[in-house]
């Protein structure tokens, strides 16, 4: 049996390359887009405030030193037809009003697109022009939120499913972010709600006010610090005071100046790597949680562990001039007097699963 095989050229090939795009292109329907802007400008004085809700799109905020408010809404609809995309288009209605010190503006969807709308989106993208200390409240779903280097307003901010981008605050802010990442300067009084933040990331804070689940945040430095933190991970470089709980989670403390309270550390870690010697106190209750905290050698200061049944207490590094064990009421307590010192304490309330480590650094 003869068998005969055919070598086709390159350019052969090619052509038939080519020709299957083209079959492909034409089977595939050419994408429509309709497009529309809307323009705005209110006068606005010391006091005004302004709000703004938005979806599939992004905000974002540009500083000028005018008393005015300018807003413009670039809206974008694709579709498989032009009267597809024009419906769609029509759908979207965005009202801009100024009612007393208030300047709003609203992104109002007539009705969502269905699971059936292939090859279709729309995009809402609000470019926003005011004086900095201008307040304002900004509302973003399905997208994201971009701020100047410096904010001087109060400002309320609420990202979900998009990313915050912003510089300082001066002022106080309020920030919520869900299903997203946020990336901001430096924070004067702020207090900040977060779900499922991939990446949390602050530069410097005085104070803070943070409730976190499911997230991972990263601090440089931080004066006064109160924090939940569920199922997550927390990184601080330089910390002055913290007051915190901790659960299922993992916390690393770069350095530690003055005080910190843990009132839960529950299936949990905390290290804190280096302990100023001149701190006033470290309070921790654990509940199956582990601390570690280093410090120099020649601090002079004071351990109390209680309930440390189950647990272990592991001190070393340290000139130990007083150590008691007591363990007659079926929970083992230690009591350790470093270099002579009698105050301050690291009091690690073990109850029983807990685990303490103190080393010198």
């Amino acid at each position: 049996m003869n068998t005969t095989h055919v070598k086709l050229s390159p350019a052969v090939l090619l052509a038939f390359v080519l020709l299957l795009c083209n079959l492909s292109a034409i089977a595939r329907p050419q994408e429509k887009i309709k497009k529309k802007e809307i323009s705005q400008s209110y006068s606005v004085s010391a006091g005004d405030r302004l709000q703004v809700e938005n979806r599939y799109g992004n905000i974002t905020v540009t500083h000028w030193n005018q008393n005015t408010v300018a807003i413009r809404v670039e809206v974008e609809c694709k579709a498989r037809s032009e009267e597809r995309a024009q419906e769609n288009l029509d759908r979207i209605q965005i009202e801009t009003k100024k009612i007393g010190g208030i300047v709003s503006a609203v992104t109002t969807i007539k009705k969502e697109m269905n699971s059936n709308s292939n090859n279709e989106s729309m995009t809402i993208n609000y470019y926003i022009q005011m004086p900095p200390k201008l307040a304002a409240d900004l509302n973003q779903k399905y997208g994201n939120i971009n701020l100047p280097s410096d904010n001087n307003g109060n400002m309320d901010i609420h990202v979900k499913y998009g990313n915050l981008n912003a510089g300082n605050f001066t002022a106080n802010a309020m920030i919520e972010a869900k299903y997203g990442n946020i990336e901001v300067g430096n924070l004067q009084d702020a207090q900040l709600d977060l779900g499922y933040v991939g990446t949390a990331k602050i530069r410097n804070a005085k104070d803070l006010t943070i409730d976190s689940k499911y997230s991972n945040l990263d601090i440089q430095d931080i004066q006064s610090l109160r924090m939940e933190i569920k199922y997550g991970n927390l990184t601080i470089e330089s910390v002055s005071r913290l007051d915190m709980e901790i659960k299922y989670s993992d916390a690393k403390i770069g350095t530690l100046k003055d005080a910190l309270n843990v009132s839960s550390l529950s299936y949990s870690n905390l290290k804190i790597r280096n302990l100023s010697p001149s701190f006033s106190k470290v309070n921790v209750e654990s509940h199956y949680g582990n601390l570690e905290v280093a410090l120099p050698a020649k601090t002079s200061f004071r351990i109390v562990a209680e309930n440390m049944k189950y647990s272990s207490c592991d001190v070393n590094g340290f000139n130990i001039t007083r150590k008691h064990f007591d363990d007659e009421d079926r929970d083992k307590n230690y009591t350790y007097e470093i270099n002579g010192g009698k105050q301050p304490t690291i009091h690690f309330e073990g109850n029983r699963y807990g685990n303490l480590k103190v080393k010198a650094n």
